[in-house]
């Protein structure tokens, strides 16, 4: 590994990081950014959409925009390195992560939901320029990360972006939200916008309570997954740092990263800590070097207490509530518009109503054909007299304006109207559509409460991997594979009025969007950066080199052997917590970049990169 000592000359220091930028605005920059777009969806014409397509956010189309035009300018210096050493410096690693791309690429431009795979959708923005610019991103890293000193510089901007989010979630943790300040809503709100705002305009930016901490992010569990995947490089930053106020630098953005942590309430961001930790401390441990995980330990339990006792948190309980894998019932499990009436499953019993809107009266019978009697009740609303279907009631309602419809009230009201000779669902946008039983995975189905809801979303996100193996439907294109229009479901799921974007579940929307083929992918890049970065951290372990009295090919140097080990700790907190989120714009870019600085450092002193 090369190391320069000694005074260098502008010119080198320039020449140095120039290269670096991208990178730099990748790990420090791209995630601060924060600013409010207002976008017409497109998706009005849909069953699962309101009426009216205008929506605004913050946190995702900047960094979408701004990530695309530094992957496009590495893109360029990649080219222009390669020509000019006339070779294409290669680590076979990044064969899987090749075939990702393709897929992605090949998934865009054959999916059905043109133009979205190309532009972005709803609440999401990762189109497939952004699935490859994490390629690109990775690949980069991996050229242009040559030794020790380009892993400082990298290191401490990440360090530097860092900080200045721990300190945005801090002001958020005591309720005085730095965006939603007079200053915060200048920077981030454009003046054209800023004069239609009712009030003083947080109702813009703050989309969550108090005590809820989510940074520039668009949602508090994407804190869940950035502080796994950069607390480890922070930590064993703070210990591989020569200079004292480095290593107070770093350790102050560590703690600041685990505060914010329980300040989003993240508990999938719990489970991929303790899994970065657990890493770090079973090699540590077999190294010799406890001093370090003690530290990180104490440190961790100490602002866990220090968190509890004074936000009077319910953080444990949080916790321990995703393991709750209790059988749910629901009263309500299906609902389906035929063409001689509505039938509904409501407590494992199906009743078929049909309506006649001239006279107003209803005919209900059983699965079986057999007509059901029914009464009318103190409210004027109609009751089946049979024994299980009590809390059941129907009733004639008017929809709309020359529109007779009726209600059937099962845990909530559900409206209908028939026309044209036949039966529709009213949906809470006001539009006539069939309705239908959505297909999903059973055990997930009666389970659908476990992981804080995530279940039920999942059980019904199984089966639509089967449809797309090869090709997938298209990156960002989850809103319309998922029955969005099943409202049974979403009432079930505890996702009633929202639209679901995203599996959360990183492996499920992969496999879903840009095929099983390129998830398969995804996890074979993974374990092959993982099985190099543990090779190359036996191979430049000090004591190894100690006893063999050698000098390593490899990393060889304790501060790059230091972070090589976070890295790899941190990728794999960021893929415990992937389980349960999603890829996002406003991380994933950051855990592409890290995972391709690894083989970076396991290259440093080889001369096919240079």
């Amino acid at each position: 590994m090369s190391k320069h000592s000694g005074k260098k000359a502008p010119d080198r220091i320039t020449a140095r990081i120039l290269p670096l930028l991208p990178l730099i605005m990748v790990l420090a920059v791209i995630p601060l950014i924060f600013r409010l777009y207002q976008y017409d969806t497109g998706l009005q014409n849909y069953d699962f959409f309101a009426n009216e397509g205008i929506s605004s956010e913050f946190a995702l189309h900047g960094k979408m925009v701004a990530f695309i035009a530094v992957s496009a300018a590495m893109l360029i210096l990649i080219l222009y390195k390669s020509i000019k050493n006339r070779r294409f410096a290669f680590d076979r690693t990044f064969i899987p992560l090749f075939i990702y791309g393709t897929a992605a690429l090949l998934s865009a431009i054959f999916s059905k939901y043109q133009p979205y795979p190309f532009t972005g959708s709803f609440e999401q923005f990762e189109p497939v320029w952004c699935l490859l610019g994490y390629v690109v991103a990775a690949y980069y890293a991996y050229l242009y990360v040559n030794d020790e000193d380009d892993l400082k510089i990298l290191v401490r901007a990440l360090a530097a972006g860092a900080g200045i989010l721990v300190l945005i979630g801090l002001t958020q943790i005591f309720d005085r939200d730095i965006l939603s300040s007079g200053f915060g809503r200048w920077l981030t709100i454009p003046s054209k916008y800023y004069r239609q705002l009712s009030g003083d305009g947080n109702e813009f930016i703050r989309k969550f309570k108090i005590w809820r901490v989510f940074m520039t992010f668009s949602n508090p569990n994407y804190v869940g997954s950035y502080v796994p995947l950069i607390s480890p490089v922070m930590l064993m930053a703070a210990f591989e740092a020569e200079k004292t106020r480095e290593k107070i630098a770093y350790g102050a953005v560590y703690a600041g990263l685990i505060v914010c942590l329980f300040g989003s309430g993240s508990k999938t961001g719990f489970a991929g800590l303790i899994v970065s930790m657990v890493i770090l401390a079973a090699y540590l441990l077999k190294t010799g070097r406890k001093k370090i995980i003690l530290t990180a330990f104490t440190a961790f339990l100490l602002l866990l207490a220090v968190y509890i006792v004074f936000g009077n948190n319910d953080y444990l309980k949080r916790i321990k509530s995703v393991f709750n894998i209790t059988e749910t019932t629901y009263d309500v499990t299906g609902i389906e518009t035929l063409e001689d009436g509505v039938r509904i499953v409501y407590k494992n019993k199906g009743l078929t109503v049909s309506f006649d809107p001239e006279r107003l009266g209803f005919s209900c019978r059983d699965d079986s054909g057999e007509e059901l009697y029914m009464s009318l009740n103190d409210k004027n609303r109609l009751t089946i007299d049979d024994p299980g279907y009590e809390g059941l009631t129907i009733r004639p309602v008017q929809l709309e304006d020359n529109l007779n419809g009726f209600e059937i009230y099962a845990s909530r009201a559900w409206y209908f109207a028939r026309r044209n000779g036949k039966y529709y669902y009213y949906t809470p946008y006001g539009k006539l559509i069939g309705h239908s039983i959505s297909r999903s995975n059973a055990w997930l189905d009666r389970h659908g409460l476990i992981a804080t809801g995530r279940g039920f979303l999942w059980s019904r996100t199984l089966p639509l991997i089967g449809r797309n193996i090869v090709i997938g439907s298209g990156p960002d294109t989850f809103v319309f594979e998922y029955p969005g229009a099943d409202f049974v479901a979403s009432y079930n799921s505890r996702n009633w009025g929202l639209v679901v974007t995203k599996p959360h579940c990183m492996y499920l929307q992969i496999a879903v969007q840009t095929g099983l083929v390129s998830l398969l992918a995804v996890l074979a890049y993974y374990v092959m950066f993982a099985a190099g970065s543990i090779k190359e951290l036996k191979l430049s372990d000090p004591a190894v080199k100690d006893q063999t009295g050698g000098t390593c090919t490899g990393a060889g140097e304790k501060y790059a052997h230091g972070i090589l080990l976070a890295i790899l700790a941190g990728t794999a907190g960021y893929m415990t917590a992937a389980i349960f989120n999603d890829s996002s714009i406003a991380i994933a870019p950051l855990f592409w970049t890290l995972t391709g600085i690894g083989p970076a450092v396991a290259g440093f002193g080889r001369e096919n990169k240079r």
